[in-house]
């Protein structure tokens, strides 16, 4: 059974991360951290009464309502079949000191008859290598336990064990014929039950469903055996004071809207689940693609999107998670040259990439400059400017002798190689950054004062290469490799190598990143006339969505050419700043709109009938709503 690309709800404790369909069907479930390993095919919840056969949960059979409660990471699916007779609320929930995975049960009786109720939990645990999955049982600690040389899972209850079976375990958990002859077996599909005898009408049974995640099995069964005996009610209002405490160290941003106020909270919540809690690093979103078929994949760590979320982040008074981003993940991530590449684990270690991109590097210095003005923590600059200096450096050493831009590399999007506005202003930038960090902590002058020369320089060379005269306009590069036929072309050395492709000399398409100029990398001034004739473009160009909302760029095709929700309150951010106030207000609460039913915010919006298109939860469109709603503020 394939998984869908939509994680409605998650939970999570920094470490383990755990996502959600609509129906509060466990999408996948992430451990020791939150890009890697993805642990599991499927875990489904059944419930059997009288002489039926046995009710997943997961199924099409119930009215299905879900919610978090209150400001805490406790995900709440309401089931309830007038048939059945039965109404179940599922709360799932991470424990924030522990790596376990809480599922607890309330079962209430809504009919007026007995019911005799049994529960089947069925699982199938996956392995990221040849190493396959095993299962075996702990009758003394009355649990189940999946492993593998690496990983470990130790799965049950406080309550006592009625049966269970290794293999062909599904078709046994529907019709109530588990055969347990093996107790030890090499696979991870097993199926658990247990017993609660008549339900009168109107009553209820409670229980908890503990998954507890370690390294072998000795410390999964010690960790089982530490939390099986909690209550679940207990270990939820736990979980609702640490969140309640946790929500009280940020800052505070009540509007009356009860939608807005919302997706503000679910914002910081997004934030705080993606945040590894060893590194810092930021999970842009939680991986829905593994195997390619619609997308790059998303659940990496991404330096371009560090410079708007770290942003975010202060804003909202998460000033320790954005000062552990730079000193703890940026400096274990950086390579010997001062570069960043594309994306990273969020262990600092390198993912799959596809080719260098300038501005992500950019992003780093700009990003801890931003920072350390929010702070003034001088100790912030100390301890980075041993990045931040090789990093200037690798910039100034890519400077192309011809157009006197950064040299051709990836765009923000990653789909084109070329020379790029959006990239060159994110050098000028970083440049400038530098030599303010240079000055602030008084070293390295010189260096400082041929970092400005060299960023107006860039500038300028903005001016004299990217500016569209006759449209009034700026380009979005040059020297890009496009579908160029039936239009000039020129050859672009690709690396050090001498090797060389055909490019297209002009890029002329609007794109929201060309707003980078002004927001966030100020190269010109908001109102600079260059740039409000740039954005006269942007308005007639990328809007025309019947949902409402703009665009990346013209003709993209990505996931079918949709709005979406960074383009939008990008724009929203430019009007904040020239004091189009209510044009502002109408970008954020477009998205607001179009949040997910949770108040999470998608990446793209469906451009016909609105809402999530694609990825939820994404932690960039998190942070341009945060980001946008202080704007406003001011």
């Amino acid at each position: 059974m394939g998984k869908t690309y939509f994680n409605d709800g998650i939970t999570g404790n920094g470490k383990l991360l755990v996502s959600f369909t609509d129906k509060g069907e466990a999408n996948r479930v992430f451990w020791p951290v939150q890009d890697y390993a993805q642990q599991m095919n499927h875990i489904w919840m059944g419930f059997k009464f009288d002489d039926s056969v046995t009710k997943f949960l997961h199924e099409n059979l119930w009215y299905v309502e879900q919610f978090y409660d209150g400001k805490s990471n406790v995900l709440v699916t309401s089931y309830e079949n007038s048939d059945f007779g039965l109404k179940i609320l599922q709360k799932d929930f991470a424990l924030n000191d522990k790596d376990v995975w809480v599922r607890h049960y309330e079962v209430t009786n809504i009919c007026d008859r007995d019911l005799y109720l049994r529960a089947f939990l069925h699982t199938d645990f996956i392995t990221a290598d040849h190493n396959v999955r095993s299962g075996m049982m702990d009758f003394s600690s009355n649990c189940a336990v999946i492993y593998n040389k690496e990983h470990t899972v130790a799965i049950g209850s406080g309550e006592k064990l009625a049966g269970f079976q290794f293999g062909n375990a599904m078709n046994a958990a529907v019709n109530d014929c588990l055969y347990g002859k093996d107790e030890i077996s090499m696979t991870s599909d097993m199926a658990l039950k247990w017993e609660f005898g008549v339900l009168a009408p109107k009553k209820k049974v409670e229980f908890s469903v503990f998954f507890c995640f370690s390294y072998d099995c000795s410390d999964a069964i010690a960790l089982f055996n530490e939390t099986k005996n909690e209550k679940g009610n207990f270990l939820i209002e736990c979980e609702k004071k640490y969140w309640e405490e946790e929500f009280r160290k940020y800052n505070k941003f009540v509007t009356g809207n009860e939608k807005v106020d919302d997706v503000y909270f679910k914002s910081i919540l997004t934030f705080k689940l993606l945040t590894n809690a060893d590194t810092g690093a930021i999970l842009a979103a939680v991986e829905v693609d593994e195997n390619f078929t619609r997308c790059g994949r998303y659940g990496y760590c991404w330096p371009r999107d560090g410079v708007f979320i770290t942003k975010a982040f202060d804003l909202c008074g998460m000033t320790e998670e954005a000062e552990r981003f730079y000193t703890v993940w940026a400096k274990k991530a950086q390579l010997a040259n001062g570069a960043w590449q594309q994306r990273y684990y969020l262990d600092g270690k390198l993912a799959p990439s596809w080719g260098i991109q300038i501005d992500e590097i950019a992003a780093i210095i700009y990003g801890a400059w931003s920072h350390f003005e929010h702070t003034r923590k001088l100790s912030f600059l100390e301890e980075i400017w041993s990045s931040i200096k090789p990093a200037a450096l690798y910039l100034m050493n890519h400077i192309d002798g011809e157009t006197g831009l950064p040299m051709a590399s990836y765009d923000l999007w990653e789909e084109r190689f070329g020379e790029h506005t959006y990239s060159a202003a994110s050098v000028v930038a970083a440049l400038r950054c530098a030599a303010f960090m240079a000055e602030e902590l008084k070293v390295d002058i010189p260096l400082a004062n041929l970092w400005k020369k060299e960023a107006d320089k860039i500038k300028e060379s903005i001016l004299r290469n990217l500016w569209n005269e006759d449209e009034k306009k700026f380009l979005r590069g040059i020297r890009t490799r496009l579908n160029w036929w039936n239009c000039e072309t020129v050859s672009l050395p690709t690396n050090e190598m001498g090797y060389r492709m055909d490019v297209a000399a002009v890029d002329n398409i609007v794109d929201i990143s060309l707003l980078g100029l002004t927001i966030p990398f100020d190269v010109f001034a908001v109102k600079d006339e260059k740039i409000k004739r740039t954005v006269r473009a942007i308005e007639d160009r990328l809007d025309g969505f019947p949902a409402g909302g703009f665009g990346r760029y013209e003709y993209d095709s990505y996931i079918g050419g949709n709005p979406w929700v960074i383009s939008t309150l990008w724009l929203g951010l430019y009007y904040a700043e020239i004091g189009e106030v209510e044009k502002c207000k109408e970008k954020l609460m477009w998205a607001v709109k179009n949040a997910t039913k949770l108040g999470f915010l998608p990446e793209q919006v469906d451009k016909f009938n609105g809402g999530p298109a694609w990825i939820m939860q994404l932690a960039w469109s998190s942070a341009m709503f945060i980001i946008t709603l202080y704007a406003l503020k001011k």
